[in-house]
């Protein structure tokens, strides 16, 4: 290696050290530190002893692969789990006791969309919800036969079925002052042109 240190080494050692740091809730994402600072604050929470110079002791402990934070490529944000209810119900839907649920309401109705009398004999049917209070315990009432667009137009409606929100001149004036307000009020179905009096 030599004498030489290449900055672009020190740089990306530094940034992965300073990410490491803001997600390990050390360092604040707003507060700006100095790299020295970093690998100070890095080398107290891994209990690493330094023998001269820090920046060619990280680029060797780098290179060996040694350290479990320096190894990895990126230290990215851990993902937030999702929803419980919601996996439940994805893998509930994969699961062999729906498949058999399915096959009875085939069995009693038909492969034959119960919306628009379309025939699914060799194409896609899909067995719609319409009620969730006897999830994971169907009765079979609470199912139907659908063909992919008419499921989908179902859910659909459901999504974009929420009132728009009365807001008054006020709020929406407030709300036009950032771009995510803007946003929800376009969502809403106000028309934002960026002048307050056509909303």
């Amino acid at each position: 290696m030599g004498n030489k240190i290449k900055s672009s080494e020190v740089n990306r050692i530094a940034s992965k050290i300073k990410r490491y740091l803001y997600y390990e809730k050390k360092i604040t994402p707003r507060l700006l530190i100095k790299h020295n600072e970093a690998f100070d604050l890095f080398l107290k929470d891994q209990n690493l002893t330094c023998v001269g110079s820090k920046k060619v002791f990280l680029i060797k402990l780098n290179n060996s692969g040694e350290n479990s934070v320096l190894s990895k490529r990126a230290i990215r944000k851990p993902r937030k789990e999702k929803r419980e209810g919601y996996s439940k119900y994805k893998d509930y839907l994969q699961s062999d006791e729906w498949q058999e649920v399915r096959k009875r309401v085939f069995l009693e109705r038909g492969r034959r969309c119960e919306r628009c009398g379309k025939d699914l004999e060799n194409k896609i049917a899909d067995v719609h919800h319409k009620t969730y209070e006897n999830l994971f315990n169907e009765k079979l009432e609470d199912l139907e036969v659908l063909c992919r667009p008419c499921h989908q137009e179902e859910h659909k409606d459901k999504r974009h079925s929420k009132e728009k929100k009365k807001l008054s001149f006020e709020q929406r004036c407030e709300m036009l002052k950032t771009t995510k307000g803007r946003r929800k009020l376009r969502k809403a179905g106000y028309k934002v042109s960026g002048a307050e009096n056509n909303i």
